[in-house]
C-alpha cells in the first residue's frame, strides 16, 4: 500500500475500529452480566404486588423483555471478492492444519485469529479482515477511496450500536445510584403490569 493520504486515513480507521469493537464488547459484557440481577429485582417487585402468577412460567416476562439483543439468527452475507481473497491470505497463516509445528500458545492464538477471520468472512466484514491481516503482518491490498468510505460506514455503524446500548433502560439502571435504580425497576414493572392488564382485558372481551 502506498504511503499516501489513503494510508494515513486507513491507519486511523484501523485504530478507531479496534477501539470501537472493544468498546462494544465491553458494553455487551456489562449488560449481559447485569441481566440476572435486573430480572431478580423485577421478580421481587412483581411478587410483592401479588402478580407473580401472571408473569412467571418457564421464562418470565421480565427475562424476555430484558434481553439485550434479539435472538434472531443473523443473515449470512455472500462475501465479496476482496473479502474472499484477503481471507485466503489469512487462512494460509492461521488454518489449524498449518499450525501443527507451532507451540501450544502460538497455535491457540492463531486458531483464534482463524475463527475471527471466518466469522468476518461470513459477515462480509472486510474491515475486520484488514485488522486481522495487519496484526499478522500480512500485506494489505492496495486501497481505493471506496474502500475507505465503506470502512468509515463500519465505524459509524459500531458507534450507533454502542449508542443503542447506552440508551437502553438496562444501561440507565446499571449506571444509576440505588434510589434511581429502584425507581427504574418500579417504572419498568409498571409498564409490564399495564401491558399484562391490557392483554387480559382484550382476551376477556374476545
Amino acid at each position: 500500500m502506498e504511503d499516501s493520504f489513503l494510508k494515513i486515513k486507513y491507519d486511523k480507521l484501523i485504530f478507531e475500529i479496534k477501539f470501537l469493537e472493544a468498546d462494544l464488547q465491553y458494553h455487551d459484557g456489562v449488560l449481559e452480566k447485569a441481566i440476572p440481577e435486573f430480572n431478580s429485582k423485577c421478580r421481587e417487585t412483581i411478587e410483592s404486588m401479588g402478580l407473580g402468577k401472571f408473569f412467571f412460567g418457564e421464562e418470565s416476562a421480565a427475562e424476555k423483555s430484558a434481553k439485550v439483543d434479539n435472538e434472531k439468527p443473523k443473515q449470512k452475507l455472500a462475501p465479496s471478492k476482496a473479502t474472499e481473497n484477503l481471507f485466503k491470505k489469512i487462512a494460509a497463516k492461521t488454518h489449524p492444519d498449518k499450525l501443527l509445528s507451532l507451540d501450544e500458545e502460538e497455535r491457540e492464538a492463531k486458531k483464534n485469529k482463524f475463527q475471527e477471520a471466518t466469522k468476518a468472512k461470513e459477515e462480509d466484514n472486510l474491515m475486520k479482515l484488514h485488522i486481522i491481516a495487519s496484526e499478522l503482518g500480512i500485506e494489505i491490498p492496495e486501497l481505493t477511496l471506496e474502500d475507505l468510505i465503506s470502512f468509515e460506514k463500519k465505524a459509524e455503524e459500531l458507534k450507533g450500536k454502542i449508542d443503542q446500548k447506552k440508551n437502553t433502560l438496562m444501561w440507565n439502571w446499571i449506571t444509576s445510584g440505588e434510589q434511581k435504580k429502584e425507581e427504574i425497576i418500579n417504572q419498568y414493572v409498571g409498564i409490564m403490569v399495564a401491558d399484562i392488564k391490557d392483554k387480559l382485558k382484550n382476551n376477556t372481551e374476545d
